[in-house]
């Protein structure tokens, strides 16, 4: 996709606040599954060997959309 910049500002708002919001999402979904959800007292979180491909989606997912941020470009494919 074309550099974020290339686009009117109201697109770049919009563009900033949904992949601000989608990467706040994937840490809040990582915490509340991984933390609260999969929680052993005593132990810690008890992982399933699937746990492993969803925590490396989200993981993936975040770096990606934090680095169409950075780099003001790739924003239409993460939307």
């Amino acid at each position: 996709s074309s550099q974020m910049k290339s686009h009117p500002q109201w697109w770049q708002d919009a563009t900033t606040a949904l992949l601000q919001f989608c990467t706040g999402y994937m840490l809040y979904d990582s915490i509340n599954f991984f933390i609260i959800g999969r929680w052993v007292p005593g132990v810690g979180p008890v992982l399933e060997p699937s746990d492993y491909s969803f925590l490396g989606h989200h993981v993936a997912t975040s770096f990606y959309m934090m680095s169409s941020l950075y780099i003001g470009a790739g924003h239409m494919s993460a939307m």
